[in-house]
């Protein structure tokens, strides 16, 4: 069996450029006048899965950030964002190129532990576990005990968790009135 190639490519018979329906016409329409990148400042909300939005951006809608451009911020942070260019109607996706201020410190949830290592699974699901550096008060906690504790570390990117050490733990975490002191307190509301 013998192939043979067409005289002439199939999607010239078409009246198609093979070079532009290959990719390479791209590059040469990706920033056209008016739809330029522009960088914003804000807050950013995380979520447990990575993404986020940078938002209480005057004049402007909440910025989508994608797990791959997120970097080592976290939820609280305020931060600068370059926002590309609209595509296919809607506004161009984020990349977080500065932290401008970290949030507050302060975490509050439980303990769990992983061997020998500790872990913190904080209240606000939007933060990523926090490891807890062993010392005598961190030792002294049994798993499933509420803390609050204060983040050392903050990360520089998304594959490393933020460290932290205990501050205190939280012995009426379990009655309801200690469950609702300790939402409270991490929402940061009197």
């Amino acid at each position: 069996l013998q192939v043979v190639p067409p005289a002439v490519h199939p999607m010239r018979q078409w009246g198609l450029d093979v070079a532009k329906h290959r990719g390479h016409h791209r590059h040469e329409t990706r920033h056209r006048p008016g739809r330029q990148e522009i960088t914003l400042e804000g807050r950013f909300v995380g979520h447990r899965d990575g993404y986020g939005f940078v938002t209480d951006i005057p004049d402007t809608e909440d910025v989508f950030v994608p797990a791959k451009h997120v970097g080592g911020v976290l939820d609280g942070d305020r931060v600068r964002v370059l926002r590309g260019p609209p595509r296919g109607g809607r506004s161009g996706a984020g990349k977080i190129t500065d932290v401008l201020s970290r949030r507050d410190p302060t975490v509050r949830g439980r303990v769990q532990r992983d061997g020998h290592d500790y872990w913190l699974e904080p209240i606000n699901r939007r933060l990523p576990d926090v490891y807890l550096q062993p010392d005598e008060q961190t030792l002294a906690i049994a798993d499933g005990d509420f803390v609050e504790a204060l983040i050392t570390q903050f990360p520089e990117d998304a594959s490393i968790a933020p460290y932290g050490r205990v501050t205190r733990v939280v012995d009426d975490a379990l009655t309801p009135d200690g469950l609702v002191t300790l939402v409270l307190d991490d929402m940061g509301l009197p």
